[in-house]
C-alpha cells in the first residue's frame, strides 16, 4: 500500500553510503498523511527518475510511452528533475565502481533534455542541495509546480525531517585538468547544468 511504501518502502530499508557508512531512508513525516488521503487524490507519483533516464537513453523512442501514459490517464503529467553537480555525480560513480571514470557518459543528461524539450514547462529543475539548504522554499516551489496547496504546517513538518549537509564527493578523487575541462564542456550543452562548476561549493 502507499502507506506501507511511505514508511517501510524499498529505499526506507536501504543502508548504504558512498564510503561504506550506514544510514536509513525514512519518508514518514510525523503528524501528516503517510500515504493516506482525504476525499480524493490530487497528485500521484513515484521516484523513478534514474530508471526513466536509463530507459530513454537506451531507446529514445520510449519517450512515447510517457506520452501514452499522459493520454491514458487524462490528467497533466509533471516531472520533478533533481539536479546534482555533475562533478559530484561522477565522483560518486567512481567511488562506487572502483575507478570507472572514463566510462561515465552523458546519456542521462541527454535523456533528461529530451523530456524537457517534449514536455516543456511540465518539467521543473530542483538543485538537490536546495532541498537541504532551503527546504521551505523548495517545498513551496514543488507544490506550486504540482498545483497543490502547501500549508505552513505542512511545510514546517516536512522541513523538520531534513537534516545534515548536501553530499559533496568531488574532492574525494583526483582530477586532471583535462578531465575537469572535458566535463565542463559537456555541461555547457545542457541548460540545467550550466550553473554548476568544479569550484562551486554549496551555500
Amino acid at each position: 500500500t502507499s502507506l506501507k511504501q511511505a514508511i517501510f518502502g524499498i529505499r526506507a530499508s536501504r543502508n548504504r553510503t558512498v564510503l561504506g557508512g550506514e544510514f536509513t531512508y525514512l519518508y514518514n513525516v510525523p503528524d501528516l498523511w503517510q500515504g493516506g488521503y482525504k476525499n480524493r487524490i490530487k497528485v500521484i507519483g513515484d521516484k523513478k527518475g534514474g530508471r526513466t533516464s536509463q530507459l530513454i537513453s537506451k531507446d529514445p523512442s520510449s519517450i512515447k510511452q510517457l506520452e501514452e501514459i499522459a493520454k491514458n490517464v487524462g490528467v497533466p503529467m509533471k516531472f520533478i528533475h533533481i539536479v546534482r553537480n555533475p562533478f559530484d555525480n561522477i565522483a560518486t560513480m567512481v567511488l562506487r565502481r572502483a575507478g570507472e571514470r572514463d566510462n561515465v557518459r552523458e546519456e542521462g543528461a541527454k535523456a533528461n533534455q529530451r523530456v524537457r524539450e517534449r514536455f516543456g514547462d511540465a518539467v521543473i529543475d530542483i538543485p538537490g542541495h536546495e532541498t537541504i539548504l532551503r527546504p521551505k522554499e523548495t517545498l513551496q516551489k514543488l507544490c506550486d509546480h504540482l498545483g497543490v496547496t502547501c500549508t505552513e504546517d505542512y511545510i514546517e513538518k516536512c522541513s523538520k525531517i531534513l537534516y545534515g549537509a548536501p553530499s559533496v564527493t568531488r574532492d574525494k578523487i583526483v582530477w586532471t585538468e583535462e578531465q575537469k575541462q572535458r566535463v565542463t564542456e559537456q555541461m555547457k550543452k545542457y541548460p540545467f547544468l550550466r550553473d554548476f562548476s568544479f569550484d562551486d561549493y554549496l551555500s
